[in-house]
């Protein structure tokens, strides 16, 4: 069930929203009604992480309990304080009660480099 180069683009300061889609590799749905999601950022895969999300605290249960062709999906919230001071390229790692379901790089764009009034 894991997604691996689920890659995404954020500038440091700012909010962002992604939402993470979970269906079994055979097409069934996934219910992730009392499921522990966990999300979290580090410098390379198998360090320590830097930033943790988790049900609460950034994670967001959209659709718990997944049907035939509609997968269970959450949702990722970044807040501006959790990139301040990032730039560069992170590892990050979504896990549905202790099992990967997406890796990838989150790539921190400086502020500066966003377009004017975006």
């Amino acid at each position: 069930m894991a997604e691996e180069h689920q890659n995404f683009e954020v500038y440091a300061g700012s909010d962002l929203s992604l939402d993470f889609s979970l269906s079994w590799e055979d097409g069934n749905p996934y219910d992730i009604t009392d499921s522990v999601i966990t999300w979290v950022a580090a410098t390379k895969a198998g360090r320590e992480p830097f930033l943790t999300k988790a049900i609460g605290t950034g994670i967001v249960p959209i659709h718990a309990e997944g049907e035939a062709d509609d997968p269970a999906v959450f949702q990722l919230v970044l807040v501006p304080d959790d990139t301040v001071g990032l730039l560069g390229l992170y590892y990050h790692e979504a896990r549905v009660d202790d099992m990967p379901v997406a890796s990838g790089t989150m790539y921190v764009l400086p502020s500066s480099s966003r377009a004017f009034g975006s």
